[in-house]
């Protein structure tokens, strides 16, 4: 009898042991499920903010008369004397909304860790463009390699300026032009 208790003290350590492992490992399982579904978040917030950057940078541009940059801004005069400015600052664009009576508005859009915007703006093509683009270190490519490819570390808006011309209609030849819509 003491032989058979010894075996299922054994068979019990031993089946106590196995469980442990199995515990063990859906929990690290469900620790890796929640910092992926954490990073995944982080990285959809980016991604909306690039978003919104982009569609507001296009737009203003579009409606600038004029723009001048270097690296680390863009100022748009707008054709009713606003002054929109996008700067770079440690991790985010900032959006600077200046009109002559009324204080400043800011608005500031969220960037990766690790990226860097930069400004652009060709006066022969009157053509301005924001470029985001990841630091990546050698050491750290290898890391990346399998998360990112070459063409996703740069995200780049580009938009015309306008000059001159606002008064102006563009004529349409008759047979291209499109019919009116009624808006709900």
């Amino acid at each position: 009898m003491r032989r058979r208790s010894g075996t299922v003290l054994m068979e019990t350590i031993i089946c106590m042991g196995i469980g442990s492992v199995l515990m063990l490992l859906a929990v690290k399982l469900l620790h890796q499920s929640f910092q992926h579904s954490r990073q995944t978040k982080s990285r959809f917030d980016v991604a909306i903010a690039q978003n919104r950057l982009a569609r507001q940078f296009r737009t203003d541009a579009w409606s600038a008369m004029e723009a001048q940059a270097n690296a680390e801004q863009v100022i748009f005069r707008l054709r009713n004397s606003a002054t929109i400015s996008y700067k770079n600052i440690n991790g985010f664009v900032q959006r600077e909304t200046q009109r002559a009576a009324a204080p400043a508005s800011f608005e500031r859009y969220s960037l990766a860790t690790g990226t860097e915007a930069k400004f652009e703006f060709d006066p022969s093509s009157h053509c301005a463009t924001l470029s985001i683009q990841s630091k990546v270190d050698e050491k750290d490519i290898s890391e990346l390699a399998s998360e990112h490819s070459a063409a996703g570390a740069k995200f780049v808006v580009s938009s015309r300026v306008h000059r001159g011309g606002w008064d102006t209609k563009p004529e349409v030849a008759p047979d291209l032009a499109l019919p009116g819509k009624e808006q709900p």
